[in-house]
């Protein structure tokens, strides 16, 4: 997987438990597990009390193009699903306006990234 290449080639540093390799930044979590080649991603920026594992579509990014862009992309999915609760109210405007500019940014990121 491309996205773990990406992590353990780079200066970041891994946490290590008794199970597992670990790594959290731009909302995501990836891991893998000593005893076999699992790789788990989630996504820690969920409404609830646990990260959830990314969709079929964002591993992909992950898996194929790499931690940078699979991140911009989860990133990019989250903001999306908040402007999308938000423009049910007339009174979120500013924040709507933010979160595009939120979701600007990672867009513009992905697309520069190499």
């Amino acid at each position: 997987m491309k996205a773990w290449d990406d992590i353990i080639n780079s200066d970041k540093t891994l946490v290590e438990t008794k199970v597992s390799f670990f790594y959290i930044d731009m909302g995501v979590k990836i891991e893998k597990y000593k005893d076999s080649d699992l790789i788990r991603i989630k996504n820690t920026m969920t409404y609830g009390e646990f990260f959830e594992e990314v969709t079929p579509s964002q591993r992909y990014e992950f898996s194929n193009r790499g931690w940078i862009k699979g991140c911009c992309v989860v990133n990019m999915d989250v903001i999306s699903d908040k402007i999308e609760k938000l423009n049910k109210s007339d009174e979120n405007i500013e924040l709507i306006k933010k979160y595009e500019l939120k979701y600007k940014h990672y867009d513009d990121k992905y697309k520069n990234e190499m």
